[in-house]
């Protein structure tokens, strides 16, 4: 009887205790480097980096980037020494960036509401449908403050921003249709020379951004004192001219405009006397972008004295999609698309004062009619004829 009596105490005592349990659900933490992210149909679909299983429930993903100045190390494995990039050993190669993304997985895909810390603040807040973007949406600087905010509804329309959450400063722009990148994206550098590109876990995949993933750091430099360009079927074609450099295809390139005006060094220049920068004056204009096959591909973006001031769009040497001219105070002086097939106006200022310096016409990507170039005060100075872009002579 006794046996009976503490058996039911017992029992009683443990259910008590038990209803009064709460479990957490379990946030597995993990590291960006660590995923591995392919692209399914137009969504982005998740996985453990080793043993490909899809990511299923809560993780709190700790973003971080590869450390630009990692360098090939020797190291010893299974007894033999070999030279390896830094990159491929744990934690060594990589640099916590304090951006913290929480929220839940289903079969590898996000799903629900997904929160970004940075610096253990908040600063965005998304929502998901199996790898679709959803709902509202909402962007905040570490202050706070609401620097964005839209809902792409139900069905997942709408255009997204993201921002450095430090500064304010816009980092990504673009838009969804039905839950999926669509159209033209467009990433901003912090500091428009780019001393650290964020190479986030999404670069490891088979991303939409396919051109992101081959940026290289740093760019390879161009003086444009020995870029040539020759006019091919109406197409600008770039060869460069000095000892045996060359331009290829896949590698990110920075031209520095120069004049002959003085032949010295430049502050900003490289000081090796026998470099191709050893060149010229630098004007402070830069030009950031890819070739493929000698012709200007995908997006290029201009700067002066380090601020953006255009952004254009090409496809192997034509004309296409977006393209805006800012001054130097970021305040927009022309906006136009020239769509899918090149056709419309082209203008390019002076970005220091917005004066006209350049117009003319784009015809299936290429430069057609009258282009007429003007000087600083906004005087005529040139006047140039194209037909399929092809410059007429008399």
């Amino acid at each position: 009887m006794k046996k009976h009596i503490l058996y039911l105490i017992l029992l009683f005592s443990f259910s008590s205790f038990s209803q009064k349990i709460t479990f957490e659900p379990i946030v597995a933490p993990i590291q960006s480097f660590r995923i591995k992210i392919e692209n399914k149909n137009g969504i982005l679909f998740y996985q453990h980096d080793k043993s490909l299983n899809p990511l299923n429930g809560d993780y709190k993903i700790s973003i971080f980037i590869k450390d630009v100045n990692a360098k090939d190390i020797y190291i010893v494995e299974n007894g033999v020494g070999k030279m390896t990039l830094k990159y491929d050993l744990p934690y060594s190669g990589y640099i916590r960036t304090n951006i913290v993304n929480n929220g839940v997985f289903i079969k590898g895909y996000k799903n629900g509401l997904w929160k970004t810390t940075y610096k253990n603040k908040l600063v965005k807040i998304e929502n998901w449908r199996k790898g679709l973007a959803i709902g509202r949406y909402r962007v905040y600087n570490t202050k706070g403050e609401l620097l964005y905010k839209t809902s792409f509804g139900k069905y997942g329309h709408g255009q997204y921003k993201d921002y450095y959450y430090d500064t304010g400063q816009l980092k990504q722009e673009g838009a969804y249709e039905n839950g999926k990148k669509q159209g033209e994206w467009c990433d901003y550098d912090k500091n428009i020379i780019t001393k650290l590109l964020l190479l986030l876990f999404i670069l490891n995949s088979n991303s939409i951004c396919s051109q992101q993933r081959n940026l290289q750091l740093p760019p390879i430099s161009l003086n444009s004192l020995f870029l040539n360009t020759e006019i091919r079927n109406g197409i600008e074609f770039y060869s460069y001219n000095y000892e045996n450099k060359k331009i290829e295809n896949n590698k990110l390139y920075r031209i520095y405009y120069k004049t002959i005006q003085k032949l010295n060094h430049h502050p900003n220049d490289i000081i090796r006397p026998t470099s191709d920068f050893a060149h010229g004056q630098f004007t402070e204009i830069t030009s950031t972008g890819y070739f493929i096959n000698n012709l200007k591909n995908g997006l290029w973006k201009t700067t002066y004295k380090n601020k953006l001031v255009k952004t254009e769009n090409w496809r192997k040497g034509l004309a296409i999609g977006r393209y805006r001219v800012y001054n130097t105070k970021g305040e927009l002086l022309y906006k136009t698309s020239f769509g899918k097939y090149g056709h419309g106006k082209y203008k390019d200022y002076y970005y220091n004062t917005g004066q006209l310096k350049q117009e003319g016409s784009y015809e299936n990507g290429k430069k057609q009619g009258e282009w007429c170039n003007y000087d600083k005060e906004g005087n005529l100075i040139k006047t140039t004829y194209y037909d399929q872009g092809i410059p007429k002579t008399d």
